[in-house]
């Protein structure tokens, strides 16, 4: 079966690898639908110390919708539509070997593969949403107009904030940011922010910040938008360890900070779910290139230089 390998920096190979055993209790998945995730890139573009090299067969993919191709699992059978999530990030790959107990969720099968594809993206944000509490009425910024980003936009258009800041510095994805709900956005990523939010809250600042880059630039920026005793959510990837943090601002503002890494796969995924099948957020902005999944390299480079108007990349295999 065909496979990716990641060999040096800026360089994935597609190679061939046995297909994968299956053992009792387990289910062979092909995968139809893989997606590119912000966070996958540090791992494929960056450097990696060369002793790492070439990284193990189908890393670091963790976003995938298939088609159960033989089970041994009562709960599953051949036809269903899955979304996969193992504990290894290694799905760059044709076929899978799953223990359903890993985590194994059927799809239905009246919703396209691109659509069911944001599941796992959403169930992320979904997972960060729940540590909030009530927002209805307040003022957020939301830093990032990535995927992830754009997600938080919606999530917050739906639980009910009074005005979402979008922040990012490109404008095609300020475009994509109202189709999500923004109320206001704003181009930039420096001091030209700041004044633009207090200019926006008639000088009172956001009472959320969710960081959604993973840059030192943004996650010192939040801070600097947040009111006093404001919430900051922190969710981007750090781009790079250790950063650079300008503290001052947090300590005097008494901000709450919130971190949040990946999803309960047994509650905010069906969540998510639900939330796309009844309309709740509308995902369809989002994948917006779509290549054959031996395009890998292309998909990666598009994703890294932000080429031709791209949002999220995603793989047909």
């Amino acid at each position: 079966m065909r496979a990716s390998q990641v060999v040096a920096p800026r360089r994935v190979e597609i190679i061939d690898v046995p297909l994968p055993s299956l053992e009792p209790g387990h289910v062979l998945v092909r995968t139809r639908y893989l997606g590119i995730c912000g966070s996958d890139r540090p791992h494929v573009m960056h450097p990696q110390p060369e002793e790492l090299y070439p990284l193990p067969v189908g890393y670091p993919g963790h976003e995938c919708i298939g088609m159960v191709e033989e089970s041994r699992s009562p709960d599953f059978a051949p036809g269903d539509r899955v979304l996969v999530l193992p504990p290894g990030m290694n799905l760059f790959q044709e076929y899978l070997a799953v223990d359903p107990q890993d985590f194994l969720m059927k799809l239905p099968e009246d919703m396209d593969f691109r659509t069911l594809g944001l599941v796992q993206p959403l169930g992320t944000v979904i997972h960060c949403c729940l540590k909030w509490g009530n927002i209805l009425g307040k003022d957020a910024v939301v830093l990032g107009q990535g995927p992830i980003g754009l997600l938080f936009t919606a999530m917050l258009r739906t639980l009910g904030a009074r005005r979402i800041i979008a922040v990012d510095p490109l404008a095609y994805r300020l475009k994509a940011a109202q189709m999500m709900g923004a109320t206001d956005i704003v181009l930039g990523e420096g001091p030209e922010v700041i004044i633009a939010v207090e200019d926006l809250t008639g000088g009172a600042l956001a009472d959320l910040v969710v960081e959604a880059c993973g840059l030192e630039i943004t996650y010192n920026l939040a801070f600097e938008l947040v009111k006093r005793r404001g919430t900051v959510t922190l969710f981007g990837v750090p781009k790079k360890n250790p950063m650079t943090m300008l503290v001052t601002s947090m300590f005097r503002k008494e901000a709450v900070v919130i971190n949040s890494v990946g999803p309960d796969k047994h509650s905010d995924m069906p969540l998510s779910l639900w939330f796309i099948q009844q309309g709740r957020v509308d995902v369809i902005p989002l994948p917006t290139h779509l290549l054959p999944f031996e395009h890998i390299q292309e998909a990666f480079e598009m994703a890294e230089e932000k080429r031709d108007g791209v949002i999220k990349v995603t793989l047909e295999v």
